[in-house]
């Protein structure tokens, strides 16, 4: 679930752990998954860390891109 996936990984993203997360594996893209991210992402940020997506699933493009949120995936 996306809880239990933010809870794993939120303390190794905040110590810069994790600089690239990549979603091959992933079959479902849906919203949950979007705010996810595009929450771990702000974290890294704020802890003067990056953190970027590959291959990420076609679904969860097409909806960042409907929600203007696609440059925060792909940058």
């Amino acid at each position: 679930t996306v809880p239990a996936v933010y809870q794993t990984l939120l303390p190794r993203v905040k110590q810069g752990q994790i600089t690239v997360l990549n979603l091959k594996r992933v079959v479902l893209g849906n919203s949950a998954l979007l705010g996810l991210l595009l929450g771990l992402k702000k974290i890294a940020m704020h802890e003067g860390h990056t953190l970027r997506f590959t291959e990420l699933p076609q679904k969860l493009l097409a909806i960042a891109e409907v929600t203007d949120v696609l440059p925060l995936l792909t940058e």
